[in-house]
């Protein structure tokens, strides 16, 4: 640790000000009586966080100093290391930076296995880093990094008071007045994994209850992961760690930021782009569609442009059309909305494009009128009929088949919206589900935009056909080259992070072991080279997947360029392009 004295004073630190040989560009959100700003080193230009005590009492000086003294001298993975410490005039200590959004943007429930990830990062650091976490980990004590990693985060002072539903997830031996320890952080950590696995609000009876086993409230989770949190969550404290190796076991990394940023503001949105998981998809009052039979009836331009509109590969449309569901080019918020961009996009594209709503009366509303105008008909007309008036008993009986068959017609035309609507959805998450078979893992999401994009300029261009005949199919190639990378990205290991496996690894080369400990440490190591070989494949697929995102972009502006009257030499050129090898 690096202990130095201020030269400016902290408490009117803004934008310009010069701290410990760092410039402060910009303030971040305050909290627990911690101020936080964005800083650069003057000299290497290396981007920093500077936090400040802004309380004034000597408890909080000697718990933020003696926590972020506790950090400084801390290389735990998943752990944010403190770089400096600063005692006067105010104290505040200098750190790595973390993303703007952190573990406290992210809603459950998750996928088991990012969960056991999460997990498997953050316990090494939550166990050696307990004596500044007061046996509670926050969502905001977690920040990610710039590879969407999770990061063990604190602000070094906790708040004087805490509400009731977070001193519930202290560890039950607390209530004793025991002083919080490496195990009773570890507990805190399992709370919330617990809670980024089922989707729910933490509750526990009384201390001395067992939590209910996330599989319980959520079937279908891995019987590993429900024993690795029982674990963290048990009673005897000195079985808390030992859930490490089977939360390596199970996690696989993702990129957090991409779950963190899944909170829209509306849902006038198109829902066939920039894909959330499809246990997240949102679910929007009403769908722009083309039909799972008028996909078949496309032909190979207004297929393309379809693929283009949604971002789905072909594989995907096809997909869906054998399973009988309609493709959603479009969610928005209302009936006549989606009525309305329905019949723009029809006679923009020319695609039979419809929509689906479940706004409205109900499809049986209609249907009872009708029925009920139909029995008042009637009845007039029998009464009628009783008193000699003999024709107005068939007048009514017209009258009544009418107004039966008008409130059928219109139940039926309500009833059909409200179906597409849901089977609009029910497509929609599973396109996402088909989708993420293509991504690998979110690596070649920069190549499908690029060939939706381009697919889409295609359709918009005045191209002649036999040229745009040739565009298609160059087309078609790449996807096929996108498709065959994704397959090949999933014999990668969907292991632990390495990260997390070496240090597991180095600890154990750095002690004596028994018989058990040394099986582990072989798997270990197997497990490591088999991480290695699929970085090198990671890399051969991300290069892969650079030169395809190139190769569709020169096909773009070789489109644009053909599609411009005054250029002769435009349609040379775009050949030259489609026949350039991706």
């Amino acid at each position: 640790m690096h202990v130095a004295a201020c030269d400016v004073g902290l408490a009117r630190v803004q934008e310009g000000t010069r701290v410990a040989g760092h410039l402060v560009v910009s303030g971040l959100p305050h909290r627990d009586g911690v101020g936080r700003w964005r800083a650069v080193a003057e000299d290497t230009g290396e981007p920093a966080e500077l936090l400040v005590l802004q309380r004034e009492d000597a408890r909080a000086r000697k718990a933020f100093l003696d926590a972020h003294a506790l950090l400084a001298g801390l290389r735990e993975v998943g752990l944010l290391r403190t770089s400096r410490v600063l005692t006067s005039p105010r104290p505040s200590a200098l750190r790595p930076p973390v993303e703007d959004q952190g573990l406290e943007r992210i809603r459950g429930p998750l996928d088991p296995a990012t969960v056991a990830w999460i997990g498997a990062t953050l316990l090494p650091g939550v166990l050696a880093a307990h004596g500044a976490l007061g046996g509670l980990i926050r969502p905001e004590d977690i920040g990610l990094t710039s590879r969407g990693s999770p990061v063990l985060a604190p602000l070094g002072l906790l708040p004087d008071r805490l509400p009731r539903e977070w001193t519930d997830r202290l560890a039950p031996e607390l209530s004793s007045g025991v002083a919080p320890d490496a195990a009773a952080a570890a507990y805190g950590l399992g709370v919330l994994l617990w809670t980024l696995a089922t989707g729910r609000s933490w509750q526990r009876a009384n201390p001395a209850s067992t939590p209910v086993a996330p599989g319980v409230l959520r079937p279908g989770l891995p019987a590993e992961l429900d024993t690795a949190l029982l674990q963290l969550l048990g009673r005897d404290p000195a079985r808390r760690a030992g859930a490490l190796p089977l939360l390596q076991e199970l996690g696989r990394s993702t990129d957090l930021r991409t779950l963190a940023a899944r909170h829209p503001a509306t849902v006038e949105v198109r829902t066939t782009r920039a894909p959330p998981p499809p246990d997240r998809v949102p679910d929007p009052g009403s769908v722009v569609l083309v039909e799972p039979g008028r996909i078949a009836e496309l032909d190979a331009q207004q297929r393309s442009l379809l693929a283009g509109l949604t971002g789905l590969p072909d594989t995907v449309l096809q997909q869906l059309a054998t399973r009988g569901l309609p493709v959603v080019v479009e969610g928005t918020s209302g009936r006549r909305a989606a009525r309305d961009r329905a019949n723009q996009l029809a006679t923009a594209t020319g695609l039979p494009v419809t929509w689906g709503s479940r706004a409205g009366v109900p499809w049986w509303l209609p249907a009872a009128v009708g029925a009920g105008g139909g029995l008042v008909a009637l009845a007039v007309g029998v009464a009628l009929a009783a008193i000699g008036f003999l024709p107005a008993l068939f007048v009514s009986l017209i009258v009544a088949g009418g107004s039966l068959a008008a409130g059928a017609w219109v139940g039926r035309q309500l009833g059909r919206t409200r179906a597409l609507q849901a089977a609009g959805v029910t497509a929609h998450r599973q396109a996402r589900a088909l989708l993420a078979d293509h991504s690998a893992g979110g690596r070649l999401d920069p190549a499908w935009a690029a060939l939706a994009r381009t697919r889409r300029e295609l359709g918009e261009s005045s191209l002649p056909p036999a040229v745009a005949t040739d565009v298609r199919a160059a087309l078609r190639e790449i996807e096929r080259e996108l498709v065959g990378l994704a397959d090949a990205a999933r014999t990668e290991l969907p292991g632990v992070d390495a990260d997390v496996v070496r240090h597991r690894l180095s600890v154990l080369d750095a002690r004596p072991l028994d018989e058990a400990q040394r099986a582990e440490r072989d798997r270990l190591a197997r497990t490591v080279a088999d991480l290695d070989a699929a970085a090198v494949r990671r890399e051969r697929m991300l290069a892969s997947q650079r030169t395809l995102t190139d190769h569709l972009d020169a096909i773009g502006a070789a489109l644009a360029a053909a599609d411009d009257d005054d250029d002769p030499t435009a349609l040379d050129r775009l050949a030259a392009v489609l026949r350039g090898s991706p």
